[in-house]
């Protein structure tokens, strides 16, 4: 079993591993261009959220200060709405409906 698959299963794995840290490197760099893009910029940000998040509804709205561990596993619904500072911790699949709003 790969440390990869181990993460997935919930099981112990190496943080260290070749494909975690490109998994996350890759989540974090996402996550960093997302979050530089300004508020007012919102055809970038919603292109921003697409490349970052696995499945996305209409009219997502992410705000600054969104962190996420993959962000392909996160699936979400139409008029989504993560407020200021929102860690969603997707080493599974997480998926949102529609009309949904988080807040920390």
């Amino acid at each position: 079993m790969t440390e990869l698959e181990k993460l997935w299963a919930g099981m112990d794995y190496c943080l260290w591993d070749d494909e975690i840290k490109s998994m996350k490197t890759e989540a974090v760099l996402a996550s960093e261009k997302l979050n530089s893009i300004s508020y007012l910029d919102t055809e970038a940000r919603e292109d921003a959220v697409r490349e970052l998040f696995g499945s996305v509804g209409e009219n997502p709205s992410v705000f600054k200060g969104f962190n996420c561990d993959c962000g392909s596993n996160i699936e979400v619904g139409d008029n989504f709405l993560a407020n200021y500072n929102v860690t969603i911790l997707d080493r599974g699949p997480v998926k949102i409906g529609n009309n949904v709003m988080l807040a920390p």
